[in-house]
């Protein structure tokens, strides 16, 4: 039945190949994960001319014939306002999976390497964790830090979006797209992330008009400092991403792709 296949392509497994390939520490594991990349390549490339149709969550992977670029979306279409930042605390907010490994380290990273820095010039300022871990250690970790609160699953995640004033996206590595980025403006919440967090999402939200890109840790900080400080600067940030994004991470623009390609598939097949 491969030729009525369409397959929908969520984390390209070679993406997770190379990302392990780039962030091993040895020398032996780096050249592992480079040859199992390459198979998988191989393997996917050979599904993918089997089959149908494929989606990828990533423009840069629909480089075939017969596929196409399907967004993530974000699930929530809650209408919040912008921050309030009267009656708001100085807070970060993460959300997403810890217990899968590119969310973990990449709270790791920033927990320990960009919220210090952050702390030096925000005494009270407070980060809450969302979501599942699995990972203890972490776990222990985190809780002896002060400011870094674990919320784990949250029954209303609306009103963790609208007790914080900036989201951030710390991630270096993993497949895909990361919708976290497309929740938090969303929601309404400006977002700092990483070059990497960004990938699939360069031709439609610029630095510095709809999200902040740090390059480096102490970059990091400071843009997530200036959003703190800035009231004006935040609200400019989460309107333009809202505009952005519902224009072309909305049910309809997702609607309106998955529409014309099963029509050009129907009109090619008849």
């Amino acid at each position: 039945y491969a030729d009525r296949l369409i397959i929908d392509v969520d984390d390209n497994p070679c993406d997770v190949e190379r990302t392990a390939a780039r962030t091993s520490r040895t020398w032996r594991n780096r050249m592992y994960h480079r040859y199992r990349a390459a198979i998988v390549e191989k393997v996917v490339e050979k599904i993918q001319h089997a089959s149908r149709f494929t989606y990828y969550t990533n423009p840069q992977q629909a480089i075939y014939a017969n596929s196409a670029y399907l967004p993530n979306i974000p699930f929530y279409e809650y209408d919040l306002p912008l921050c309030n930042y009267a009656e708001t605390k100085k807070r970060l907010l993460f959300v997403g999976n810890m217990s899968y490994g590119p969310n973990t380290k990449g709270v790791d990273r920033f927990v320990e390497s960009v919220f210090p820095q952050i702390r030096e010039q925000i005494a009270d300022v407070e980060l809450h964790l969302v979501g599942g871990c699995n990972q203890q250690a972490y776990l222990d970790k985190w809780s002896k830090i002060e400011g870094v609160q674990y919320m784990g699953f949250v029954d209303d995640l609306q009103q963790e979006y609208l007790q914080a004033q900036v989201v951030v996206v710390p991630i270096y590595g993993g497949a895909g797209t990361n919708i976290k980025v497309l929740e938090a403006m969303q929601m309404r919440r400006p977002c700092v992330t990483t070059p990497y967090g960004m990938r699939g999402f360069s031709e439609y939200f610029a630095d510095g008009k709809e999200i902040l890109i740090a390059e480096n840790e102490t970059t990091f900080a400071e843009k997530v400092v200036h959003l703190l400080n800035n009231e004006m600067k935040n609200h400019t940030i989460a309107t333009n991403a809202y505009s952005a994004m519902t224009a072309h991470f909305s049910r309809k623009a997702f609607n309106k792709i998955v529409e014309h390609t099963f029509k050009s598939l129907c009109s090619a097949h008849s």
